[in-house]
């Protein structure tokens, strides 16, 4: 995936979060200005999705460049281990 033109993912090199704290959601571009959609995804570990946040129409520009979109504080319910998917949807 790092190999990818465009990649988002955590702003953060360690990625463990407490009740209180919020994802820092960044992507990566290179090459053409593009528009795209991010889709970020809390997973259980051991399960299904648990909450999802869509950013919608994120102009990326042009270059070796990074976005970073506003935070994201997802409504954890209970303590355990989460994975966090991150997707971008390019438009052409």
């Amino acid at each position: 995936m790092a190999l990818q033109p465009t990649l988002a993912g955590s702003g953060n090199v360690d990625t463990v979060y407490g009740p209180g704290d919020t994802v820092p959601v960044i992507v990566l571009n290179i090459g053409e200005t593009k528009i795209a959609d991010v889709h970020v995804t809390a997973r259980q570990v051991d399960g299904g999705d648990v909450q999802k946040k869509i950013y919608k129409d994120i102009r990326l520009a042009s270059g070796r460049t990074v976005t970073q979109l506003k935070p994201w504080k997802p409504d954890l319910q209970s303590e355990g281990g989460y994975i966090f998917e991150y997707e971008v949807e390019t438009k052409d």
